[in-house]
């Protein structure tokens, strides 16, 4: 009887145990990985946080933000036989990659920023009151042609015969041409955009930024290329004088030429 009693005992407790056994395991294992859970998403919270504060800071010397409210104005191109004005599809996502960046900021839109075509600004001398940002380059945007005629660079464009020039000021012998404009186009399409910024020549408190390509699509890869985490930190470390300008490559695809395939940086940040 005992044999029997201690049999049926020692099998009844001895699971009990082991259950025991397991279930504090697996409570340890759980508290620690909770643990491990919380380390993890605490150091992705600094860097996020860090990050966040990073391109706050290179996005505030970049575009003046927090000296005063911030314009982008995109080119319009008027339509004699309609007698209206169109806007570029590539102006206009250039401007819709702003106004995300701008948003992701915790800026609204009519308070801190504004987006407006170049046509409703009928006196200039009002830029000087705010940061600007201008979207295409000097053969449909004015804007363009009079601030960086009036800014001393190393990368410029200009407009001649209705075409945009982009050159390099310290090797004259040196003009940026898309593949369209090449005697024998690669296989490859490709464009060019500019990336400057610097002090409103009316005004050292306010900045313009301008992001034009020689082609719409240009204009498009210099607005993703400032928008992209990273660009605009390294940006703003080559400031000098407070002014910056640099080359992108901008490729595409011919059957979508407002969507770039690839934007790199072309030689140096001066």
């Amino acid at each position: 009887m005992v044999s029997v009693v201690g049999t049926v005992g020692d099998d009844t407790i001895a699971p009990a145990q082991a259950q025991a056994g397991v279930a504090t395991e697996i409570g340890l294992g759980l508290a620690t990985s909770a643990i491990g859970s919380g380390i993890t998403l605490s150091v992705q919270h600094v860097r996020r946080s860090f990050r966040e504060r990073a391109v706050s800071r290179a996005a505030r010397a970049f575009f003046g933000i927090g000296r005063a409210p911030i314009r982008i104005i995109h080119s319009s191109v008027y339509d004699p036989p309609e007698n209206a004005y169109n806007y570029p599809a590539t102006d206009t996502r250039a401007a819709r990659e702003l106004v995300q960046l701008f948003e992701s900021m915790q800026m609204r839109e009519g308070v801190d920023f504004t987006v407006e075509p170049d046509r409703r600004i009928t006196n200039t001398s009002l830029l000087r009151e705010d940061n600007t940002v201008l979207l295409c380059g000097p053969a449909r945007n004015g804007l363009s042609a009079d601030l960086l005629g009036r800014t001393d660079l190393r990368y410029q464009m200009h407009a001649t015969r209705g075409v945009n020039v982009l050159t390099d000021t310290q090797r004259p012998n040196v003009r940026y041409l898309p593949s369209r404009e090449l005697p024998l186009p690669p296989t490859r399409s490709f464009d060019y955009g500019l990336i400057a910024s610097f002090p409103h020549p009316g005004n050292s408190e306010r900045r313009v930024v301008v992001l034009a390509g020689i082609h719409g699509t240009g204009t498009v890869g210099a607005a993703e290329y400032v928008c992209t985490p990273g660009n605009l930190e390294r940006i703003v470390k080559a400031f000098e004088y407070q002014r910056t300008s640099l080359v992108v490559r901008v490729d595409y695809d011919d059957a979508d030429l407002e969507t770039p395939t690839g934007v790199t940086e072309d030689f140096v940040v001066s």
